[in-house]
């Protein structure tokens, strides 16, 4: 069911009743991800599921995909990414809590209110999956031309490479 992308959810109240969230939302609704997108044409697929573990603990699994537009940082052309996230949250009010979390959770902290808007979950979660360097595949970027380097140049970088700093001054020392 289509969930509208500023709902407030109540993590706790959602895991004893075991809901699951399906939808999408716009991508130019996400204002920390819209920021740093190229354009902001699409949308976000999301999947968040609400239950208990054997332990009692809350879970969230949120699934988000998404084709982002990011700038390449080449040759400052937009590239599609794919985005694929699988993350398993459990929602803590404090320290002490997230202290106490299995390492299987990922902390969500939860505002005094005990709640989280989906729009700014999702949000959270692209960016934690965003690729720190988005580029073309090399011989797909329109720079990759400005990228080779004559046969000449290379040999000669490879040469003074192998020569180590004291073989130079060993060859002046004797000249």
């Amino acid at each position: 069911m289509p969930q509208p992308a500023c709902q407030t959810l109540y993590p706790y109240q959602l895991c004893e009743r075991g809901i699951r969230l399906q939808g999408d939302i716009p991508l130019s609704s996400l204002a920390p991800v819209a920021d740093m997108l190229s354009v902001t044409v699409g949308v976000v697929l999301y999947d968040v599921t609400f239950s208990r573990d054997a332990e009692r603990y809350c879970r969230l699994e949120v699934k988000v995909q998404a084709q982002l537009p990011l700038d390449c940082q080449r040759c400052l052309t937009t590239v599609q990414c794919s985005i694929a996230t699988d993350s398993l949250l459990s929602p803590v009010r404090g320290e002490q809590e997230m202290q106490r979390l299995p390492d299987v959770y990922e902390p969500l902290l939860v505002s005094a209110t005990e709640s989280v808007v989906l729009s700014e979950l999702i949000a959270e979660e692209l960016i934690l999956a965003m690729p720190l360097m988005p580029k073309h595949p090399d011989q797909q970027c329109p720079s990759s031309e400005r990228l080779d380097y004559p046969a000449s140049v290379s040999t000669q970088s490879a040469e003074q490479l192998t020569q180590t700093p004291f073989a130079v001054l060993s060859a002046l020392r004797s000249q």
